[in-house]
C-alpha cells in the first residue's frame, strides 16, 4: 500500500488514512474504536447521511472531514484518505467500492460485494491491477 501521508518529521510514522462510509452500529461499535487501538491507522473522513450523528462521531473520534453521501466522490478526490471502510447497506457495497477503486483508493468491506462467487467475479472483471485494493471480510459460521 502506498501511503500519501508520510510524516516529514518521522517517515516511519506513517498511518493508513481511512474514510468510514456509513455511520451505523458496525462503524460505531466495531470499526471506529478498533482503529484507535491499531497504532497504524487513523480515521480522516466520515461519510453519512445523518449530519447530527456525523458531528457527534467526528468530535468523539477526532475526524476533521465530514461528507454527506452526495459528497462521496469529492471525498475520494480530496487526497485525505488512503482507504475506505464500507459500512453501508449490502445493496450499495458495489457502487461505493467501484467508485473508490476507480479513484485508486483501497477498499475494506465487511461483506462481499455479491452473495455468490460468480457474481463477485463478474463484479471484479475489468478492475485489473486495482483488484488488490479490495478486501472483504467474510465471516464463516461453523456447524454446531
Amino acid at each position: 500500500m502506498s501511503l500519501q501521508n508520510e510524516s516529514r518529521e518521522n517517515p516511519d510514522e506513517r498511518k493508513v488514512r481511512y474514510a468510514v462510509v456509513g455511520a451505523g452500529w458496525i462503524s460505531q461499535e466495531d470499526f471506529m474504536p478498533g482503529v484507535e487501538h491499531t497504532g497504524n491507522s487513523v480515521i480522516t473522513a466520515l461519510v453519512t447521511g445523518d449530519q447530527t450523528k456525523a458531528k457527534a462521531l467526528a468530535k468523539r473520534h477526532g475526524i476533521r472531514q465530514v461528507y454527506n453521501y452526495d459528497g462521496y466522490g469529492k471525498m475520494l478526490e480530496s487526497g485525505v484518505v488512503d482507504a475506505v471502510y464500507l459500512a453501508v447497506p449490502n445493496s450499495k457495497h458495489r457502487d461505493y467500492a467501484v467508485a473508490a477503486l476507480n479513484a485508486g483508493i483501497h477498499v475494506l468491506c465487511e461483506k462481499p460485494m455479491a452473495r455468490t462467487h460468480p457474481r463477485r467475479s463478474r463484479a471484479r472483471t475489468g478492475w485489473g491491477r486495482r483488484i488488490s485494493r479490495y478486501s472483504d471480510i467474510t465471516r464463516h459460521r461453523g456447524s454446531a
